[in-house]
């Protein structure tokens, strides 16, 4: 199934990557996230490379679990790579340091703390403009 937006995060932080993903979708746009789209028996690896390379929007759901996480930094890295459009979500004050620093210091953030549930919606504005851009560009380029 095709998405616009994949969501990277700790899975100490999955209740607020579920809530994001819950209100995203709700507003119209497909989201990939895992464990929800990977099928059993699959390389999660791959899988994962294959749905950061498709996407449109990478929503980084930053915490300090996820700055310290092997797997959400290997992720922002394929999305810097792929110049995918991040859009970090800060669920704390945690600072920015090693290969986050350098990915995300240029980056605009959403700080989403002490309660993050008050900027779900300003999540999902973000994303629609940065998808009605790149929608423009497209129907130019056509």
């Amino acid at each position: 199934m095709s998405h616009q937006v994949f969501i990277s995060y700790s899975s100490q932080n999955v209740k607020v990557a579920q809530a994001a993903c819950h209100v995203i979708e709700e507003n119209g746009f497909r989201c990939w996230m895992a464990p929800r789209d990977i099928t059993p028996g699959s390389s999660y690896a791959d899988l994962i490379d294959e749905a950061i390379q498709s996407c449109d929007v990478f929503v980084l759901i930053f915490s300090k679990s996820s700055s310290i996480s092997k797997w959400v930094r290997s992720e922002l890295n394929l999305a810097f790579e792929g110049q995918a459009h991040i859009i970090p979500f800060r669920v704390d004050d945690t600072p920015l340091s090693g290969s986050n620093r350098l990915i995300l210091n240029q980056t605009h953030w959403i700080d989403a703390y002490p309660e993050y549930e008050d900027k779900l919606n300003e999540l999902v504005e973000s994303i629609r403009v940065v998808l009605s851009k790149k929608n423009e560009v497209k129907t130019q380029v056509d």
